[in-house]
């Protein structure tokens, strides 16, 4: 079954590719070798076909199917890369319509394979995904032989294999290649059904005094599966053990409160129940020993407002300026999202609040453009560089005022940003 995003995606693109706006002219050297054509000879007969010399016409043309006009161009000297509104290549283009000599064409003349949409409800699909959802077997193929990421993600988390739905041609390319055989919808299904007996059985364990053996051996059971059976990739099982983490600690700081998650494991009254919170509490530290889930379980709690599990973490030594592969720091989630909470713990624990992420950004940006002000003041009290600048040049002040964050403004003068 397809994903609930495909066919708006595939609206979505369709759209771009009509309505792509003009852009800057984009390289003047010749791409396409023996074609008879001098760059200056097919810029006049582009003229003379009524066909404007920009990336938007190029694109728009590629996605009709326009195969003159797209040989003129790359005669012309056009980036075959060039990006339309949102990011839209022409290779997205050709791959969205299936039609399978002009992708050959566009990747024997250097066509990115993975240049992903950058802006819209199509952010982060690459023509892979395009030519998945539109169930394009040939062109899938195409794609892969050139070196198309299988596993990439959209911004909704999506892969190619998820906007396959059950077309078993496009699948069977995808699946050689490295997919997943579940799709994204499939896998969370299955973790929240298994989630949900594991926290019972946790909670269970505990109020009857027991030992995690059996919890242990269950999730030591679900591995297997997912990975015998299943066929999970190393992302998917890697993802899965983060989850049961989370799981069982929200289990065990259900039952044993703040006292339960001491480092010291010693909580309540009662001999046994100490004995229990103790060994479930060694239990936890297993399941987040491996550096990679500890790293994912910090970011995700980080960013889902999860301060007991994020202060657990870093008494178990994990860093607290630790990046995802995006570059983001948990400071930066928690303060993108307004998590105070979150970041309290984190500005405790040292998290250098002049750290730069993803596109040069820090905490103080994203606090101060989303209009986060407890956060941003919190931030603002550690001294951070204020005028600090992200790689398009733009300060927090600049990213506040772009937004309108009235009292981010106010709060970024008062400590002394620069307009």
């Amino acid at each position: 079954m397809k994903p609930a995003t495909t066919t708006s995606t595939k609206f979505h693109i369709v759209q771009i590719v009509a309505s792509t706006q003009l852009l800057c002219l984009l390289g003047v050297a010749a791409l396409l070798v023996g074609c008879g054509s001098s760059p200056e000879s097919a810029r006049q007969n582009l003229a003379k076909l009524g066909k404007d010399f920009t990336p938007a016409t190029f694109i728009e043309c590629d996605g009709n199917g326009d195969k003159e006009a797209v040989r003129l161009f790359l005669a012309a000297g056009m980036d075959v890369n060039a990006p339309g509104d949102g990011g839209i290549t022409a290779l997205a283009a050709a791959a969205m319509k299936g039609n399978t000599e002009l992708v050959r064409t566009l990747l024997d003349k250097g066509a990115n394979p993975n240049l992903a949409a950058t802006a819209g409800a199509v952010e982060g699909t690459t023509p892979l995904m395009v030519a998945a959802t539109g169930g394009h077997a040939e062109v899938v193929k195409l794609l892969l032989a050139k070196g198309a990421e299988v596993n990439a993600k959209d911004a909704k988390g999506l892969c190619a294999v998820d906007y396959a739905g059950n077309n078993q041609n496009v699948l069977q390319p995808l699946w050689e290649r490295g997919a997943p055989f579940i799709t994204t919808a499939a896998m969370n299904e299955l973790f929240k059904r298994f989630h949900g007996e594991l926290h019972v059985k946790v909670v269970q364990s505990l109020l009857n005094y027991e030992s995690p053996d059996a919890c242990r051996k269950l999730v030591a059971e679900q591995l297997a599966n997912y990975q015998d059976r299943l066929k999970f990739t190393t992302n998917q099982l890697l993802e899965a053990r983060i989850r049961i983490f989370k799981t069982a600690f929200r289990a065990v700081e259900k039952v044993g409160m703040e006292e339960s998650i001491d480092a010291s494991g010693v909580a309540g009254a009662n001999p046994k129940r100490r004995e229990s919170i103790k060994q479930f509490v060694e239990w936890l530290k297993e399941l987040q020993a491996d550096p990679v889930v500890q790293r994912e379980a910090l970011l995700t709690a980080a960013d889902d407002d999860e301060p007991g599990t994020v202060k657990w973490l870093l008494a178990q030594g994990a860093n607290a300026n630790v990046r995802s592969d995006a570059g983001l720091a948990p400071l930066m989630f928690a303060a993108a999202k307004g998590h105070r909470n979150v970041a309290q713990v984190l500005i405790d624990a040292g998290a250098d609040v002049n750290m730069k992420g993803y596109k040069g950004w820090t905490a103080t940006m994203f606090a101060a453009s989303q209009g986060r002000i407890e956060v941003l003041k919190m931030l603002l009290a550690k001294k951070p560089d204020v005028n600090a600048v992200n790689d398009d040049g733009q300060t927090a002040l600049a990213l506040a005022q772009a937004r309108n964050q009235t009292e981010a403004v106010v709060a970024l003068k008062d400590a002394g940003a620069k307009e």
